[in-house]
């Protein structure tokens, strides 16, 4: 069991010098996420307004 703790020593160091970057790239990932979705329900996206187009009789076709 103490061999496991040894290898994966090296491994937790590591990540405890980096998780002050990590917290920091979460937290933004995590903003930029949040206001995407607050401005997509406060401007969504709207459909373009097409022209309307007058509706044609369809004719038979006499064979």
């Amino acid at each position: 069991m103490s061999n496991i703790a040894a290898s994966l020593k090296p491994v937790v160091n590591t990540l405890n010098r980096f998780s002050g970057w990590l917290l920091l790239l979460a937290i933004a990932w995590l903003c930029w996420t949040a206001a995407r979705l607050l401005w997509l329900l406060l401007a969504a996206p709207l459909a373009p307004a097409l022209p309307l187009a007058p509706l044609q009789k369809q004719y038979k076709v006499c064979q």
